[in-house]
């Protein structure tokens, strides 16, 4: 059996709770936390994906870093831990998925892996779906417009 670390990569980690420590994820933190999960001898460390929090008071998982580029920072500066980078199949096309991994799993030596995500719980898909509709038809408004490029890049990826 192997026995992980599953690492705080969203605000205030696993508990949502106005009481709990409140944190923002960074990549020095959870380097700390798998270089020392792996001093320890944990076997992996895993990370989840998280697109969208829940907001309210403590705001929680609405600050999230990126699964695999994460891991790639990882990657270079552990050397036996294994590292799985979650993957939402509906999100992020299979190709580039694998791209990605290929060129992580060579920044580790052979210590990557993907977690595969193909769906969410009912209530957070419905209300994940809802959000992202504007934002399509918010895309595909601007695009049959006439506008340039930089403004649909600006509704997908807020700067």
């Amino acid at each position: 059996m192997d026995i992980g670390v599953f690492i705080p990569i969203a605000n205030n980690g696993w508990i949502m709770s106005a009481t709990s420590p409140q944190f923002m994820p960074t990549f020095d933190l959870n380097k700390k936390i798998v270089q020392k999960a792996e001093s320890y001898g944990l076997d992996f460390a895993l990370s989840m994906i998280k697109l969208h929090g829940f907001g309210g008071k403590t705001e929680f998982w609405d600050y999230a870093m990126e699964s695999f580029t994460l891991m790639a920072g990882l990657a270079a500066v552990t050397e036996k831990i294994k590292l799985y980078a979650s993957v939402p199949v509906l999100a992020i096309p299979a190709p580039i998925a694998a791209r990605m991994a290929v060129t992580i799993d060579s920044i580790s030596h052979g210590r990557f892996g993907i977690n595969v995500v193909s769906g969410t719980p009912p209530g957070l898909a419905a209300r994940d779906h809802a959000q992202s509709l504007g934002a399509h038809q918010k895309s595909i408004d601007i695009a049959t417009s006439g506008s340039d490029l930089s403004d649909i890049v600006a509704l997908i990826m807020p700067l």
